[in-house]
């Protein structure tokens, strides 16, 4: 992960003056019942030592640490990672360590974590970089462990028309500061598996282009639920999905 990323989510941070809530996501029913199903497979062992692989403000290792043995929260963003603290320090947590560190090269020994979560990380890294973070995942991870990833998927029609827009604003203005990879599940599935590993698509939501208006997005994920509704075969196209990784491991 590049540095740029790095000093984009301090800015963020920044900017949002402490908004914590809603600093990297909006709240509406495909989001809350995806979380619950993360949290379910997160926190069903309570002897659980468990990586928040970019854990950024401590919105999901916070209530992970009343519901697991240990936490481990790494972020590439410094001002992420001393509000994270604050937060702790606050709430009198004492099984969570953090660190200011990348994802391609995790500061942990190995097999020695039983489940990670890295929500929303990978879209913003390149192919090479994936694969030596599902490698790191793989090297940290203890036999039996799970990882849970949530991406942007590139082969939704929301990441296909996504990347003709970006290759029009290209010639038009150049390339973007901050572009993000946004791999297709094939890809992603693809790299897994040359690590011995099997993902299984857990949650899958939002099917719509690039320009689909806003509203009626807000419109539809605040009042339906139709994940529940879609074949089987159509999950693999959805924009935001959650996999349930695990390797095979001597």
């Amino acid at each position: 992960m590049t540095t740029d990323w790095s000093e984009y989510y301090d800015n963020l941070v920044k900017q949002k003056n402490r908004s914590l809530d809603n600093l990297y996501y909006t709240s509406n029913i495909e989001h809350n019942d995806n979380l619950n199903k993360i949290f379910k497979i997160l926190s069903d062992d309570p002897e659980a030592i468990v990586l928040d692989a970019g854990c950024g403000v401590g919105n999901f290792l916070i209530p992970l640490s009343y519901k697991c043995n240990f936490v481990y929260g790494i972020d590439i963003s410094k001002e992420s990672i001393n509000i994270c603290n604050e937060r702790i320090i606050e709430k009198d947590i004492k099984n969570v360590d953090l660190k200011v560190s990348s994802v391609l090269d995790i500061p942990l020994n190995n097999d020695s974590i039983d489940k990670i979560l890295c929500f929303s990380v990978l879209h913003y890294l390149n192919y090479n970089q994936i694969e030596l973070v599902i490698k790191e995942f793989k090297r940290i991870l203890k036999k039996d462990g799970i990882v849970i990833i949530h991406f942007m998927n590139g082969g939704s029609l929301h990441g296909l028309s996504t990347k003709l827009l970006r290759f029009i604003r290209q010639i038009i203005k150049g390339k973007k500061k901050y572009p993000s990879t946004n791999i297709p599940l094939k890809k992603l599935i693809e790299i897994i598996k040359n690590e011995n590993g099997t993902a299984e698509i857990t949650h899958s939501a939002y099917y719509y282009p690039v320009l689909f208006p806003d509203s009626v997005i807000h419109y539809i994920n605040n009042r339906f639920y139709y994940e529940r509704f879609m074949p089987g075969f159509l999950k693999r196209y959805g924009l935001s999905i959650t996999l349930n990784v695990r390797f095979k491991k001597l």
